[in-house]
């Protein structure tokens, strides 16, 4: 029998891990013991050199090097490059995140992302919010964690209750949820860093691995660093769609560029093994079922290589607008043209082919404003 001693101490063990007081004890001993409050909060610029390994079903199918440069509080730029060459980059300043394909030093493709945090130090992040975390005293991997849940994120951050290092965190995404290990904490100065990062998507197959290989601290970077320059690019706002022709599915059927002429037409470029793609289809379902009859066209052009997923999953998918597809994917003439970076790739075009929104311009509620405005 558990004597009520006991079940005090219980109590009041579980109430004490639910506290604000006890949430932000957790994030000020780590910020403590890595550096001290004052100096993170001091800490303004960074450069993050590592490099990163991908494997799928564990086999290597990626190593890269990555060189982040960050300044607090809302600009960042990550260089991703293959051997010596720069093949990728994402700038994040105050009016968004872009993400960049790049090819002989020049960038030949971009999108819009969704805005990324930009941060030195996620605990100091936190305290400023420790009010609305959510705490509890659990165990991960066999060790004795205490679980910081920010509840509007889903977003959990695990702290060693033995030395007090943020060793873990556990997130949603598209794809299921990400665990992210953090290990080998190294001093850079008086700082303390994770050198080795491990990001995996349990049941998936999919992780990736990242080792730090050099900090630098307290830098100066030039704000040109972080602009976004559009001046090269031809799918943008204002601008005329390229001549495409692509194939209908599943007949062959060819399509042009002329036969979209004469009404507002979105084009979504897509594939089945985009989740982020396929979560925006029940609003473009929404929007092409209330503005058809008033001119309005749907093309989705499909990027899949292998043409049985597409089939199977348009057999139990019924998407009633045009369906297109472009086996040779990110590799074919036309993701060239339309400087496709990344996909989904909504672009919404009027009636003589002109741009009038892509990205997220062209999703969810911002969609549906456009075309009550225009018809």
């Amino acid at each position: 029998m558990v004597k009520l001693t006991q079940l005090l101490f219980i109590f009041l063990l579980f109430y004490s891990c639910g506290t604000t007081d006890h949430s932000a004890q957790v994030l000020k001993q780590n910020l403590k013991m890595t550096g001290g409050i004052d100096a993170w909060q001091n800490l303004e610029q960074i450069k993050i050199i590592s490099k990163i390994s991908t494997e799928i079903g564990g086999n290597t199918v990626s190593t890269v090097s990555e060189v982040r440069k960050i300044a607090i509080p809302s600009l960042q730029r990550t260089e991703t490059y293959l051997q010596d060459s720069m093949i990728q980059m994402t700038i994040t300043n105050d009016a968004g995140s872009y993400f960049y394909k790049i090819a002989d030093g020049k960038p030949i493709a971009s999108t819009a992302m969704d805005l990324e945090e930009v941060y030195i130090n996620s605990s100091l992040e936190l305290l400023e919010q420790s009010h609305t975390l959510d705490v509890q005293d659990t165990l991960f991997n066999d060790i004795s964690v205490t679980n910081l849940l920010d509840t509007s994120s889903g977003v959990s951050y695990l702290y060693d209750k033995n030395n007090g290092h943020l060793i873990a965190q556990i997130e949603p995404s598209a794809y299921g949820t990400g665990v992210r290990h953090f290990s080998e904490f190294k001093s850079v100065g008086k700082f303390t860093f994770p050198y080795g990062e491990v990001y995996s998507v349990p049941g998936s197959g999919y992780r990736t691995i990242r080792e730090v290989e050099e900090i630098e601290l307290m830098l100066q970077f030039g704000s040109e660093e972080f602009l976004h320059d559009d001046s090269w690019q031809v799918i943008k706002n204002g601008e005329t769609i390229p001549d495409f022709q692509v194939a209908i599915f599943p007949t062959g059927e060819k399509l042009a560029k002329e036969d979209l002429l004469g009404k507002t037409t979105l084009i979504d470029f897509w594939a089945t093994w985009c989740k982020p793609c396929i979560a925006e289809f029940p609003n473009i379902r929404s929007a092409y079922e209330r503005f058809q009859l008033s001119g309005f066209e749907v093309l989705s052009i499909s990027l899949d290589q292998n043409q049985d997923m597409l089939v199977s999953f348009l057999e139990d998918e019924d998407l009633p607008w045009i369906n297109a597809y472009e086996p040779k994917g990110f590799e074919s003439e036309l993701a060239s043209d339309f400087q496709l970076a990344a996909i989904p790739k909504p672009i919404l075009v009027d009636q003589n082919g002109i741009i009038i929104a892509v990205d997220k311009e062209a999703t969810g509620e911002g969609l549906n404003k456009l075309l009550e405005a225009i018809f």
